[in-house]
């Protein structure tokens, strides 16, 4: 059986900045509303708007490897199966309805750190194959690398991160949605002790003592399966 719970959902909305105080945390919206809470949990990713707003940290290690993802029609057939070589791996397989293409490659040389274009995909795709298949009409594309970070704290007062806010890995390790579930369930539970008065206030220290710094380390350990030795 499922149930509501009574929670206010904002669409089409971002939070743009806030302020915090003894007793709550004022939010700033992109609409121009402000809400006030007890507490502001960011988990808006790992460009988080909160965590930077909080003066949180976020060191830890550069990118050396980046990925495309995408989903596009093509007009051309496409290889099946997946290729590995020095760069990285590369796929391409169609899609249920036949119609358009999912593609992963890596790109050589590594991407920039912004929103990918149809371009990069396709300049990425003529380096591995030759040519890009006809690629047009993304469904969407993304872009992805082997930067591992994680915030110096996941908490600043009454704001608390979790999530890709709080750590962010390589792809390749199936790391980010895993932990990101267990800082959920983690986070949640604690909160609503602390909100609902039946706990103190410094049960929210320990979800910080439960993630210590160098958490996210091992996912460097999965970087290198994936990479093809170079020939000769």
């Amino acid at each position: 059986m499922g149930c509501r719970a009574p929670v206010r959902i904002h669409y089409g909305c971002e939070v743009t900045g806030f302020t915090q105080d003894d007793t709550g945390v004022d939010v700033e919206l992109s609409d121009g509303r402000s809400l006030r809470a007890k507490y502001l949990a960011g988990c808006d990713g790992g460009r988080s708007v909160i965590r930077k707003g909080a003066g949180i940290d976020f060191p830890g290690w550069d990118a050396t490897r980046s990925n495309l993802i995408a989903e596009v029609e093509v007009t051309e057939d496409v290889p099946r199966g997946i290729r590995n070589d020095a760069t990285g791996v590369h796929a391409l397989s169609r899609s249920e309805d036949g119609r358009t293409v999912r593609v992963v490659t890596t790109e050589q040389p590594l991407g920039p750190n912004s929103e990918p274009t149809l371009r990069d995909l396709s300049l990425a795709l003529k380096t591995v194959y030759g040519t890009d298949f006809g690629i047009h009409s993304p469904v969407w594309i993304s872009r992805f690398t082997d930067m591992t970070r994680q915030a110096a704290s996941y908490r600043a007062g009454r704001v608390l991160l979790a999530g890709d806010s709080a750590h962010v890995h390589t792809r390749r390790a199936e790391q980010g949605i895993g932990l990101g579930m267990q800082d959920a369930a983690n986070l949640g539970w604690k909160l609503a002790e602390v909100v609902n008065g039946t706990a103190p206030e410094s049960l929210l220290d320990t979800f910080q003592k439960r993630a210590p710094p160098g958490r996210c380390r091992p996912a460097t350990a999965h970087d290198g399966p994936d990479r093809a030795p170079a020939p000769g």
